[in-house]
Parts: C-alpha cells; structure tokens; sequence
C-alpha cells in the first residue's frame, strides 16, 4: 500500500484506513495525510508532531461522524484507539464476527468523505479569511498584472531569500492591487500556512475625487504585533499583548515554525521605519513578507525591489472600458481607441487616475475632466496631486525641485545624466546627488543597462509638473 497517494476520492480510504493503524505508532514521523490543509490547522495550534497532527484530524472527523453513525464511530474508536480484538468488538456492538470487517470498511469510507468534507470548509475558511483582510476588492481581474504576478509568484514560492519583496510606486500606481492578487493566487496554494495583511494607509482617493483620512494608529512594532497576533493567534493575542516582548517573542516563534506570507501596506507612511525594518528581518525566514511602498528601500539590505510599471496604452484603455462597464456608462464602455487615447496621454498609466477620469465622466464630458487635469482646475484634480505627489514634493529641498521642474523637458524614451544637468543648469554630480533622491521617491524612473542608464518621469507626473506644482511654490 503507498503511503503518498495524492488527496482524491479514490485513494482517501486507503490513506484513512492507514492513519487509523498508525494512531499509536510513535516511531513514524511522516504525515499520511500532509498534503491536507488540515494537517496545516492542525500544526498552527502548535501539534507539531506528524503522528498528533494526523490524530487531530482523525479525531474531529470521528466527532462528526459518531452524529451521524454511532455505531460506525464506536466501531473504528474501539477497533484502531482502543485496540480491542475483533471478537470482542464484534460482540459489543452486536455483529456477526464474520461481517465485521465489512462494517469496518464502510465506517473508513464514511470517515474518509467527512475529512474531505472538513478539507473544502478549510479552504472555504481560508479565502474567507483572506477576503476579510486583504482591503483590494476581488471581484474584478486585475487590468495589465499577468506579467507582473509569475516572476513574484515564483521568488514567493521558492524556500529560498529574498524574504522580504518590495513593491513600489508613486500613488495610485497599483502597489496594493498587485500585493492583494498575490496574496490571493498564493491563498489558493500550500506555500504558507496562513495570511497576515496590515495597513499603514492614513488616507485615501475615492472615485469622486475626494481624499478621505483613514483612522488608524501609526505602525510602530507593538502596533503590528498587535495586528498581527489578532488575525493569525486571536485566542493567544488577549492574553499576550500587554506583555509586548512576549507577545513578539510568540509571533516570531509562530512566523519561524511556518511559513506565512504578510503584506505591509503604505510603508512609506510608518513614522520609526528604522525601528521597524530590523523587526521584520528577525521575522522572516521561512516567513516572507510583501512590503509596498512609495519610496524606494535602495538604502536596505536584503529586500527585493520590484517597481510597479505603468500600465501600457492597451491594458489601460482596457480598464477604462472595465470601470465603465462596471459603472453603467456605456458612452465610454463603447468609445473607440481614438476618443479614449487622449486620457492615456494625460494620465498615462496610473490606474488610480484612470478610475478617477471614468468615475468624473458620470458629471462632466471626457474633454471637461481631461481639460481640468492639465490645467490643474477643480477639487478632484487638485485633490489628485496633492494624494499622489505632496508627501514627496514636501520631501525634497530646493535643489531636489529644481531637477524635478526641469524633467518635463526630458523625453518620454528618458535622457542620459549629462543631459538632464544640462537642462538644469546643474553640475553631474549634483544633479546625479537629486536624481537619487528623486529616484527614491518614485518621482523619476530609470530605464537603460548596466553602462548607459536613462532617466524620465511618468506621464501623470508630467501633466502634474506642467500646470499643478506652481501652486506649491
């Protein structure tokens, strides 16, 4: 009899069947039945031992059935836990000796159903868990991802470093999008034994144009152990957290046993990031975490930088429609390339701006909405800049600014480091100082190779530099 047989309606007795004989058996220490996401359930309340874990599940599923079939349950509890001879069993419960292996048989066949049963409510449980804490909604495909969810899918999957991955991007960009279709596709896997998602967003764009504050206490290390034990050790976190370094020495201990994968949304607004950044290094390892962030973390060690390319003028077209369809204006939903492109050439690739023009459509023409934005007029457009680009602009100090001014001046394909000096009248090296700066705040982008590198600015910036910042000078 193999003992690897995979989880399907066919081979489940057989693996049943050999999990009740080796209940007692202490010199084993695989796990017949492993490859369940109960066997994972089981090891998250700290039944470490293959053998015990397996014995947990076999006996939730015995509770079940005894409600069903009592006198099934009684019969594998006295024949497999009690280890009383067949004829004394055949006795108890009143069967002819001859048939008892029979009732046997047809008890495992139950036993077995009723773990599969328990194995779809666990994965039910499990994307139910995930929904409530991942914030991205999940009903819609994400526009312009495939290409970007493999090769992180990949360095997520593998045992291996990077543990801690970095999405980054200027607002609106699409980090949290991507960190939540990655916790989601992996949610549907057994890489990670559970999903942690903590939040460090202190406002937010809505669709109308209005900037809405999130009210939620700054993401010092005590706040996100206290986040974290509630969603992963909820019965543990009440009787932890007023001790901290006990409650964070629990959750490294949980996080080192096994692997979860843990998003940190809005990086950039956590104000002792110094402080927070070696925590999560002493976290990792099999644990990974997903961080995403508008400023990029060149200056740490060891994490995995991944910035959010925009979206090309196809995949961006297609969210437009997307968003309209789903928001009941079919003028847009059916406009031709022609008429949609000039919203690609003023926002570019930011979803986040994109959604905005569509959702303004319902009240002005697209010429309106799209006048506006160039010409930094009105509360949404206003409100736009200020969500996207006033946190860095406020960042950089004069020289940082006089680099950034000059950009619009720089080609959309990206200029070499003497021209962008040239254009503002800077020496390279303190315009290469700027751009370094610039580059950390996802204000420029690079592009080029390991000899010659380019530099350029998003359309939306561009738009954003061209009418919106002489109002901030």
């Amino acid at each position: 009899m193999q003992e690897d047989l995979e989880v399907n309606d066919n081979s489940i007795d057989l693996r049943v069947h050999l999990a009740l004989r080796h209940w007692h058996d202490r010199t084993r220490t695989e796990g017949v039945l492993a490859d369940l996401l109960l066997f994972e359930t089981a090891e998250a309340s700290e039944q470490r031992d293959p053998r015990l874990r397996t014995n947990q599940i076999l006996r939730q599923a015995l509770f079940r059935l005894a409600a069903e079939q009592a006198t099934e349950a009684a019969l594998l509890e006295a024949r497999f836990i009690e280890k009383i001879p067949v004829d004394h069993v055949a006795l108890d419960l009143k069967f002819a000796e001859s048939t008892i292996y029979g009732k046997q048989n047809q008890a495992i066949k139950h036993l077995a159903a009723i773990i599969l049963q328990m194995e779809k409510e666990a994965w039910r449980e499990r994307r139910r868990r995930i929904d409530d804490r991942v914030p991205a909604p999940a009903a819609v495909e994400p526009v312009g991802h495939d290409a970007q969810l493999d090769p992180l899918l990949s360095l997520l999957r593998q045992p291996t470093p990077p543990w801690l991955l970095s999405i980054e991007g200027i607002g609106g960009i699409g980090k949290t999008t991507l960190a939540a279709a990655l916790a989601r596709k992996l949610a549907g896997e057994r890489q990670f034994a559970d999903f942690g998602w903590v939040s460090a967003k202190t406002a937010i764009l809505d669709l109308g144009g209005a900037i809405r504050t999130a009210t939620r206490p700054t993401l010092t290390v005590p706040a996100l152990v206290t986040e974290l034990l509630g969603q992963l050790a909820p019965e543990a976190a009440s009787g932890l957290l007023v001790f901290p370094e006990r409650a964070l020495s629990f959750l490294r201990s949980r996080l080192k046993h096994t692997p979860h994968l843990i998003v940190i949304d809005n990086l950039e607004t956590v104000v002792d990031l110094e402080a927070l950044a070696p925590t999560l290094f002493t976290l990792a390892n099999p644990t990974k975490f997903v961080l995403t962030s508008r400023k990029r973390l060149v200056d740490e060690s060891g994490v995995y930088l991944y910035p959010v390319p925009e979206l090309s003028e196809r995949d961006a077209l297609t969210l437009v429609r997307q968003e309209a369809a789903l928001r009941n204006l079919p003028e847009v939903a059916r406009a031709a390339d022609a008429d949609l492109r000039p919203i690609f050439a003023t926002v570019g690739g930011n979803p986040l701006a994109l959604l905005l023009v569509v959702g303004l459509t319902h009240v002005h023409s697209l010429t309106v909405v799209l006048r506006n934005l160039r010409e930094a007029r009105g509360l949404p457009a206003e409100n736009l800049y200020t969500y996207v680009y006033r946190q860095a602009w406020d960042a950089l100090d004069e020289r940082h600014r006089q680099v950034l001014l000059a950009m619009p001046l720089v080609a959309t394909r990206g200029e070499p480091l003497e021209f962008v000096a040239a254009v503002c009248d800077l020496p390279p090296a303190a315009t290469a100082d700027a751009l370094y700066r610039l580059y950390q705040l996802n204000l420029v982008t690079v592009n080029g190779d390991l000899h010659a590198r380019r530099y350029t600015i998003h359309s939306l910036t561009r738009t954003f530099l061209q009418e919106q910042v002489a109002q901030w000078l």
